[in-house]
């Protein structure tokens, strides 16, 4: 995708602060473009912190290019340049940040505020030296009375705070290939609707949320020009989980989600402060969240009120019919496990981006075999296991999908080819 058109509206210019517009997006292959509109504050903004070009237009399209990473936060991890021009937005990156005032007994730094969230409900209302949450998990996105020595941060603690040291900090971080498929799923607003609606449904859509518009026009447009779809009113459902399977068979060291985890985890700032490492992946079963929070409370201690278990289990079954995400991702491993100990078990409906992720899993597990190019998926696991044991010999070969193959450059890789 790139910015094909630009209209300049000269009465935008009287504007004092600086500021940019997204007008219109198309997701066409061969013709996608963003339509775009600024005043000159925010090329004199963009000129000082870098950015340079032999027109507006330039200068704009190189912004244009790091917004993405500057939205996830990476400029602001090593404290460049932050934008806050959100689309005519002023919508900084701390606002997934609940305070700005470190906590006295732990602070939670995240990239994903539903984990973090679910993390601090369960630490201060379970926690001896806070003052007990009379409401349940269920009101968690109202504004809830906490105790203020709990805290919960987006990524930008560490600039806010890069002179502070010793402070009590729970680094929430996927530790598994499980725990990037919950990102992956978070970094959609709805993983299913790229095959349910129309392509003029998709950028109708995409042209009244500019938030989303970027990352999800170029999914669209790559699929499109990846699988050359022509002439089509809408992506086949097979096709956009074939994408994501791809992208699950990648190498995890290679994807853009671990690159950022890994910054995060290696940032000096964390050489002088008093980090715990708390997996993502604990909120993935009650046990693993019992175990890592007892932990947790050790660490820092939180003195957790383990003779309120029954409540805390409660709250977490209760939070989990709340969570679809969690349920996808918690049914997926139960799948897996069925189909590696060659039991039953029925499938839900899944989410596309977890059949996805079955299938990758799948076609790593065993070799020279390529799940089918279907709209359906399959209803129990009992179809799954018999369609692997009865795989026929002569479609067996070296899955071009896999970038290696037992350990050697795959010469049928199909996205080296790709590239």
């Amino acid at each position: 995708m790139k910015i094909k058109k630009i209209t300049k509206i000269r009465n935008k210019n009287t504007k004092s602060e600086p500021w940019i517009e997204l007008l219109n997006v198309n997701v066409r292959p061969g013709s996608g473009f963003f339509e775009l509109d600024w005043n000159d504050k925010f090329i004199h903004m963009l000129t000082q912190h870098g950015y340079q070009g032999q027109t507006d237009e330039e200068i704009v399209n190189r912004w244009f290019l790091d917004f993405e990473t500057q939205r996830l936060g990476i400029y602001n991890l090593e404290n460049k340049f932050q934008s806050q021009w959100y689309f005519n937005k002023d919508v900084p990156l701390n606002k997934f940040s609940d305070e700005y005032i470190p906590g006295e007994l732990c602070n939670i730094v995240h990239r994903n505020k539903d984990i973090a969230r679910l993390l601090k409900y369960f630490v201060d209302k379970f926690s001896s030296l806070t003052p007990n949450i009379e409401n349940n998990i269920s009101e968690i996105n109202k504004e809830l009375k906490y105790s203020g020595k709990i805290n919960s941060y987006f990524t930008d603690f560490i600039k806010d705070n890069k002179e502070k040291k010793s402070l009590p900090i729970c680094l929430v971080l996927p530790t598994q290939p499980i725990g990037y498929l919950y990102l992956k799923s978070a970094e959609i607003v709805d993983t299913d609707f790229l095959w349910q609606k129309e392509l003029i449904e998709i950028e109708n859509y995409l042209n009244r949320n500019p938030i989303p518009a970027l990352r999800l026009a170029n999914l669209v447009h790559n699929v499109l020009n990846v699988y050359n779809l022509k002439d089509i009113k809408k992506i086949p459902k097979f096709i956009v989980r074939d994408w994501y399977k791809k992208d699950f068979l990648t190498s995890i060291e290679q994807t853009y989600n671990y690159k950022i985890y890994q910054t995060i985890k290696n940032h000096k700032f964390w050489n002088n402060q008093n980090v715990y490492l708390f997996p993502m992946e604990s909120f993935f079963s009650y046990e693993l969240l019992k175990s890592n929070l007892k932990e947790l409370s050790t660490h820092f201690n939180l003195q957790l009120d383990w003779n309120r278990e029954i409540e805390l289990k409660k709250e977490y079954q209760l939070g989990l019919t709340l969570d679809e995400a969690l349920i996808q991702i918690i049914e997926v491993q139960k799948i897996l496990e069925a189909i590696k100990n060659k039991e039953n078990y029925n499938i839900i409906d899944l989410n596309v981006i977890n059949e996805a992720y079955i299938y990758a899993e799948l076609e790593k597990t065993y070799n020279f075999t390529t799940m089918p190019l279907t709209n359906t998926f399959y209803k129990n696991t009992n179809e799954i296991i018999e369609y692997l044991k009865f795989y026929p010999n002569h479609y067996k070969a070296m899955n071009p999908n896999l970038p290696t193959f037992n350990g050697i450059p795959n010469p049928f890789h199909l996205y080296k080819k790709e590239k």
